[in-house]
């Protein structure tokens, strides 16, 4: 999907890396208008758990 967005120069290309971008790192935003999203079972946080359930 992301390739055929790029090729037709979309003005949604973009959405699919900022999706992977706020659920893989849980950062939305960037510069001063950045925000960050913490959930306890966040794939970030869900990849570098030392503890199992």
């Amino acid at each position: 999907m992301q390739r055929a967005l790029d090729d037709a120069k979309s003005p949604q290309a973009a959405l699919p890396r900022r999706i992977m971008t706020a659920w893989c790192l849980g950062i939305v935003g960037s510069g001063d208008k950045a925000r960050c999203l913490a959930y306890e079972d966040a794939l970030n946080a869900r990849m570098v758990a030392d503890v199992r359930r």
